[in-house]
């Protein structure tokens, strides 16, 4: 071959191997060194079913427990039926006795109109809003004082089971029925340990008759004087 020819010729590394290395070694390194591929395995079919015999009995599961786990309500309890959403629906509607009916109702009308300011459990707010649960003014014999405070609302100093409070509690007779009121004060009168007896209507409609269209809210001189009880 001619200089000419040699110089016009490409050069390839992998045709010239370096002197002393021979061509077998070269074509190892370049397998080792090659860009690696993905390869495509299809998820064994044995996987497949026993993946969808687990979910077709966990469906089963909560279809009968509601997701009842060792007695403990799920995300879908089983006493729970349409059309009721939660438990407290479903007592609800279905009262034990006339008295646990009046009693849901005044919850609901608490979890409307008071649990802002006396809380869930009953507490209050510390210096704020006095609380239910063991109240002098809610446990009294009778109901006339807790019937008047919701009627007209509260305002200025008031001691309750010894600490000083000063705000204001406003009216609910124009928001809520006879009912609705004996109901929430039934509730209040029988929740968080306290033990009062019941409210009925028309101890409520006797204190708005009586009370006609009074506007400004009660205070704590003449609640003392309005006796407990008829």
């Amino acid at each position: 071959m001619s200089k000419k020819n040699k110089k016009n010729q490409p050069y390839s590394s992998a045709a010239s191997p370096v002197r002393g290395e021979s061509r077998g070694s070269r074509a190892a390194v370049f397998a080792d060194t090659a860009e690696p591929t993905a390869e495509s395995r299809p998820i064994p079919i044995v996987f497949i079913i026993l993946t969808l015999v687990l979910l077709y009995f966990a469906d089963l599961y909560i279809l009968d427990r509601g997701g009842d786990v060792m007695n403990k309500a799920g995300a879908f309890p089983a006493e729970v039926y349409d059309p009721y959403y939660t438990i407290a629906d479903v007592q609800g509607a279905n009262p034990v006795d006339p008295i646990q009916a009046v009693r849901n109702e005044g919850a609901k009308v608490f979890n409307t109109a008071c649990v802002a300011c006396h809380q869930g459990n009953g507490q209050g707010l510390a210096g704020q809003f006095p609380p239910l649960a063991g109240s002098e003014w809610v446990l009294a014999e009778g109901p006339n004082r807790i019937i008047r405070i919701v009627l007209n609302g509260v305002a200025g100093p008031l001691n309750v089971k010894g600490a000083d409070f000063n705000n204001a509690m406003p009216p609910w007779k124009e928001s809520f029925t006879d009912a609705q009121i004996a109901a929430v004060i039934t509730y209040v009168r029988s929740e968080w340990g306290n033990k009062a007896g019941p409210v009925t209507p028309d101890q409520v409609k006797k204190w708005r008759d009586k009370d006609g269209t009074r506007g400004e809210p009660m205070n704590a001189g003449e609640l003392q004087n309005t006796p407990e009880k008829d």
